[in-house]
């Protein structure tokens, strides 16, 4: 195939360009160049800035495409110039999404046809792909504009650019540092290993069977925290010692701290993770490759040899947190 990445320059959109690299298609990077990354070679490069229209218009005038994958706009300003550029000149236009876009429920595990969050409530982030994903249902509805709308949850695994999800977490493990974390030992959370959202990816570019729809990309089973963060010891090859805070107390500390509530743990709280990805192996004939166990352990051993294992972490927010609690 003939595809687009827009973006392509870290860890998802990195992954994926890699991914259809080794599988032979022709793949065309599109974004703005400023983020240093090491692209494979023979990948071809657009640059443009996507909040510009014009930019994205004359960046893609007479060109088709097999396939498009966005990776990269999280607001219809940056999504609508693409997608007016590419309707009628793509074979199927696949979005990453998030998990972030249901509404909070009290039915698990969720499924891809349950409500999306659209309160006032609702974070900057939340708002963002749930327009996002209405532009493109609006697009496919007037014109049958090809798209398909991936939803992961917390992605992880080599590369990630976000280093204080579970490279820290491998830091804090190493260095016997005391870990907090908010809310029960048994409370549930699902991942997506960042190989497994890019083979989604191509396999929803492979069928027509998503088009118009939404499908969660994951892992197959929610695990517990507790479970989490002792797979994590395990890889790391050493015990982990855990403080669980009560949620509400958890609050206010941060609060009373002057923290995020993602400063001391950064995978959300205060409501369980649990998705079903059946519609996705149904319909896109995909299925995840990584469970938790594996998943870990194979991106554990990539950081250690990256030698991000060497780089320094600043845990001052866990001690100010943990200095408190002590009292």
């Amino acid at each position: 195939m003939d595809v687009l990445v827009l973006g392509g320059s870290r860890f998802i959109g990195l992954r994926l360009v890699q991914l259809l690299h080794r599988e032979g298609h022709s793949v065309t990077v599109l974004n703005r160049g400023t983020t240093p990354t090491q692209l494979p070679e023979g990948v071809a490069t657009i640059r443009a800035d996507r909040e510009s229209p014009s930019e994205v218009a004359a960046a893609l005038r007479g060109k088709t495409f097999d396939a498009a994958f966005d990776t990269s706009a999280y607001v219809p300003e940056v999504l609508r110039p693409a997608v007016e550029a590419l309707d009628g000149n793509v074979g199927s236009y696949v979005f990453c999404s998030t998990t972030a876009v249901y509404q909070r429920s009290h039915r698990y595990p969720i499924r891809p046809d349950f409500p999306l969050e659209r309160s006032p409530d609702a974070s900057g982030y939340q708002k963002g792909k749930v327009a996002c994903e209405d532009i493109l249902r609006e697009a496919h509805a007037r014109s049958g504009f090809p798209a398909t709308m991936l939803r992961p949850p917390a992605v992880y695994g080599p590369q990630n650019a976000l280093p204080e999800r579970e490279f820290s977490y491998f830091a804090r493990a190493l260095q016997r540092r005391t870990i907090i974390i908010p809310g029960e030992a048994s409370g549930l959370l699902q991942f997506a290993h960042v190989d497994d959202l890019a083979a989604a990816f191509l396999a929803a570019a492979s069928t027509d069977k998503g088009v118009g729809n939404g499908y969660t990309v994951c892992s197959e089973y929610a695990i517990s925290i507790d479970y989490w963060i002792r797979t994590v010891g395990r890889v790391a090859g050493t015990p982990v010692d855990v403080v669980y805070v009560a949620g509400d107390r958890f609050a206010e500390l941060n609060r009373e701290l002057g923290l995020t509530d993602v400063d001391i743990w950064p995978f959300g709280w205060g409501r369980a993770f649990s998705f079903s990805i059946d519609d996705a192996t149904r319909d896109l004939g995909w299925s995840p490759r990584f469970d938790i166990d594996g998943g870990l352990e194979m991106t554990f051993q990539w950081w250690r040899d990256q030698g991000l294992d060497k780089g320094d972490c600043d845990f001052s927010k866990d001690d100010k947190m943990l200095a408190r609690l002590s009292r």
